[in-house]
């Protein structure tokens, strides 16, 4: 059986419901892939991290998680999260920290780490994608690693699998994301171009100024 290091940046939802898939779905990846993955290391932006290169506890992180982060199973060890890239031996980085729609960072800078530390890199943060999306593919190539970022749009759906691998598509555009940006949800319920002749529900203006604004994505999506 093969065995993966992951390390995880950031354990909000996002790591958490992976931290809880990664466990359900142990004894298939087993089985049908041959493959075991332990956590070697997990990151919090405020309440502090754990490393433990023999494999973490995800149930008792989870809990700890769950509890507030209260029992003192994270700690301070690292100041920052690039540092804990640095300490945490991995085969492969998880970066779902929070970030700056504006320029991608800092994912985009623990991304580069892992690359450079010579780890693959994962992201479901769509600002690295849109910033630097040439740079750190660029970059693993380099290092014979993998820049993966399935799960930054629709909800994960295997899109950017599917184009690799199986369809002899050669460029796409589109707008990268189930959550429809305001505009265009408008444009639908006003439009006669409604195929349904329903007018849909009109988003709410205060939850529309949380919406990514939807250029922001497209201009730096790949072709």
């Amino acid at each position: 059986m093969r065995q993966f290091r992951l390390s995880l940046a950031g354990f909000g939802n996002v790591g958490q419901a992976f931290a809880r898939l990664l466990l359900r779905k142990a004894d298939n990846l087993e089985r049908d892939f041959g493959l075991g993955f332990t956590v070697t290391g997990i990151a919090t932006g405020r309440h502090g991290s754990v490393i433990d290169p023999a494999g973490i506890d995800l149930d008792q992180a989870l809990a700890e998680a769950a509890a507030g982060f209260s029992g003192g199973f994270f700690r301070k060890v690292n100041p920052d999260t690039l540092a804990f890239i640095e300490a945490c031996p991995a085969d492969a980085l998880l970066e779902n920290s929070p970030v700056n729609p504006h320029t991608g960072e800092p994912a985009a800078e623990h991304l580069r780490a892992a690359l450079r530390l010579g780890m693959h890199a994962i992201t479901a943060n769509k600002g690295p994608v849109v910033f630097a999306h040439r740079e750190l593919t660029r970059l693993a190539s380099e290092k014979g690693k993998r820049f993966l970022f399935e799960s930054s749009v629709m909800d994960g759906a295997p899109i950017f699998s599917l184009f690799r691998e199986t369809l002899p598509v050669r460029s796409c555009a589109g707008l990268p994301a189930f959550s429809t940006p305001a505009p265009i949800t408008s444009w639908v319920c006003s439009s006669r171009a409604n195929p349904w002749k329903k007018p849909l529900k009109k988003p709410n203006p205060s939850a529309s100024r949380r919406q990514t604004p939807p250029l922001t994505w497209m201009a730096g999506m790949p072709r």
